[in-house]
């Protein structure tokens, strides 16, 4: 079978990635200099910010420049070994041939003297496969603080208008040279992957990481051009660098004052709707910072919304809200159930008990929980394979609960996506467990596919049920499937506007995450790779394979699980086991690849780290994702693998 690489498309993109390599680093001088004209005269600690600005757009270009020279160095030796792998091939073939015709000789020739000679100076070529070797080209721009924060107070700054507005026209013109070949190299590149996937492809974050960067140019040009039209109404001299600091925040107020901003912010767009126009932005990290905590706080969960924005607003809305707690409860909508209980549940309406919402002293634990397990799980991430970034997403507020997700890997560039959806008993206030269960099929995925790129989300965007009454129902669960199809769909839409949809988009659910996760997925718009279901507590009577949107469905059920029964009743009594289309994966004790012996689970819990003690590890050391279980490498080589088409 021949091998999927074609060398005239390949050639096309080894064009366009020297074109734009030789772009990016030919701007070097033209750059440097108009920076320097802009630097004379400009002082004050403005232009220490400027400076700082210009090192992190250097460094930016010069780093894509060397991984897209570094991709292809590594294209080039794929077409070698590609062609090396067609001539491997061939030469078999072609051997075999003259092998089946020696052999029908042979039969006529009982002594096969005759045509020993032949064979032995034919050797059969190799049978052993060349190895595609990976294509990876992984790059996000730097943050760029385009304000004197952080800095002393007070001072003032001052700067030559001229100088600077020759800055921000040479920047323009040289903005729009690199804009310009984006396109080109998007295109390429999409024939690339699509006509030569013999190879194996890992990170390509490059291919939305440049036209990111040149956004990032942009808003610099436009903001050394607000800071030269202040300079030239105040007729020269100096700028107090609080005045100057207004300035970073005024183009980015001025976009969230707009008739289509506000649409973005009360929800009235769908997530392709939101994926589009924020595209069109080109508002940055910092941009994000700049905006008012009400804008922030809707941002943060805003469906469509690529993860690196969504994580800036809520890491600044998470520091607004610890410094300003009772603003920040005010304005999430909550009021403390001590003094009312809360009624604003539509969704919820008719539900056993009403739901009061979080009291504000655990509001307040809340907020530093996710801070400290966004913390914590920066410091793990360093020591993962693959270091990956760690995104705090959707901080937000679900039926009266604080929730958010924290993501282990880049969402907006991962090749591979899990999406893990906790069970009864969860929220933010301890979200480590569910970190380090994120950890561990993270560690066991990058292990089985080291060629691809990994994000696993630990989502608790959804009130989850704390008492039996509550699993036996699908109240929870019809309310927590809204929040989770709206990430799903807001995902695929931000993935896609941006052209690199992931080859694998799995949603692990676990207990009545399970439930969650299953009637989501007959609400989303398209369909993801695969669903797991880890110990469920039921799903919705009624249910059929065809109603899910999903291309595989598993079920992973533990005989070492005691609990998970108690939850089947009151309309979601199904077992996913017993839905015709869903395949059973073991949770039992097993051999695992190399000999490997896995472990059984031996509780209900998600994840149970050994000789720990926790509500719920009543009986075992195994949960459904511990590490060493067979569960895990289950559900691991789920997300390890490509979607199936």
């Amino acid at each position: 079978m021949p091998i999927k690489f074609d060398d005239a498309v390949a050639d096309g993109v080894l064009t366009e990635l020297a074109r734009s390599s030789g772009a990016l680093r030919g701007q070097s001088a033209t750059r440097s200099s108009a920076a320097e004209i802009a630097m004379v005269n400009f002082a004050g600690a403005y232009s220490r910010v400027f400076a700082i600005t210009r090192r992190v757009e250097v460094e930016d270009r010069l780093r894509l420049a060397g991984v897209l020279d570094d991709l292809a160095t590594t294209i080039r030796d794929a077409k070698t070994k590609a062609e090396a792998e067609r001539s491997r091939l061939n030469d078999l073939a072609a051997w075999q041939v003259r092998e089946d015709q020696r052999a029908v000789e042979r039969a006529a020739d009982p002594t096969g003297a005759a045509h020993a000679g032949s064979a032995a100076t034919d050797p059969k070529p190799s049978e052993y496969a060349i190895a595609p070797p990976e294509i990876a080209g992984a790059f996000a721009p730097g943050r760029r603080d385009r304000s004197a924060r952080g800095g002393p107070s007070g001072g003032r700054s001052s700067a030559d208008p001229s100088r600077l507005r020759t800055f921000v026209s040479r920047s323009r013109t040289l903005d729009t040279g690199l804009e310009e070949h984006i396109p080109a190299l998007q295109n390429a590149w999409v024939s690339f992957v699509e006509h030569c996937s013999w190879l194996r492809f890992g990170t390509m974050s490059f291919v939305s990481g440049f036209p990111r960067m040149v956004t990032e140019n942009v808003a610099d040009a436009k903001w050394v051009g607000r800071i030269a039209d202040q300079f030239a109404r105040a007729g020269g001299g100096t700028l107090s660098n609080a005045r100057l600091d207004l300035l970073a925040r005024s183009t980015v107020l001025d976009i969230a004052d707009s008739p289509r901003f506000k649409q973005l912010l009360n929800g009235d767009l769908s997530p392709e709707e939101a994926a589009e126009y924020w595209h069109s932005l080109g508002l940055t990290p910092a941009d994000v910072q700049l905006l008012p905590p009400a804008a922030l706080l809707a941002l943060a969960s805003m469906s469509g919304l690529p993860a690196w924005a969504q994580d800036a607003a809520s890491r600044e809305f998470l520091d607004y809200a610890i410094a300003n707690p009772k603003l920040a409860y005010e304005l999430m909508g909550f009021s403390d159930p001590l003094a009312a209980v809360n009624a604003r549940h539509p969704s919820l309406n008719g539900a056993a008990e009403a739901l009061p919402d979080v009291s504000y002293g655990d509001f307040v634990r809340q907020l530093e929980a996710i801070k400290g397990a966004l913390t914590e799980a920066e410091k793990e991430a360093d020591r993962m394979p693959g270091a990956p970034a760690v995104q705090l997403l959707g901080l937000g507020s679900h039926d009266g609960a604080l929730v958010a997700g924290i993501s282990l890997g880049d969402l907006d560039a991962a090749s591979n996506i899990g999406v893990l959806v906790s069970g009864m008993g969860s929220g933010v206030g301890d979200m480590f467990n569910g970190n380090k269960a994120a950890q561990a099929l993270y560690n066991d995925a990058k292990r089985k596919n080291d060629s691809a790129s990994f994000a696993v989300v630990n989502w608790i965007g959804y009130r989850s049920p704390t008492k039996v009454s509550q699993v036996r129902s699908l109240e929870h669960a019809d309310s927590g499937a809204q929040e989770l199809t709206s990430f799903l769909n807001g995902l695929s839409a931000s993935r896609g506007e941006y052209g690199s949809p992931p080859t694998q988009l799995a949603v692990f659910g676990h207990s009545y995450g399970s439930t969650v996760a299953v009637q989501a997925l007959k609400q989303t718009n398209f369909d993801v790779g695969a669903v797991v279901t880890l110990g469920s507590a039921g799903v919705a009577d009624g249910t059929t394979a065809g109603q899910i949107n999903a291309t595989q469905k598993y079920a992973v059920h533990a005989t070492g699980d005691n609990l998970a029964w108690m939850g089947k009743g009151g309309g979601k009594g199904l077992d996913p086991r017993e839905i015709d289309g869903f395949e059973a994966l073991s949770a039992e004790a097993s051999v695992g690849p190399g000999g490997v012996l896995l472990k059984a689970t031996t509780m209900h819990s998600l994840y149970a780290e050994k000789d720990s003690w926790r509500p719920w590890n009543t009986d075992g050391t195994v949960g459904y994702l511990s590490q060493d279980s067979t569960s895990l490498g289950e559900s691991g080589t789920v997300l390890a693998r490509p979607a199936e088409k």
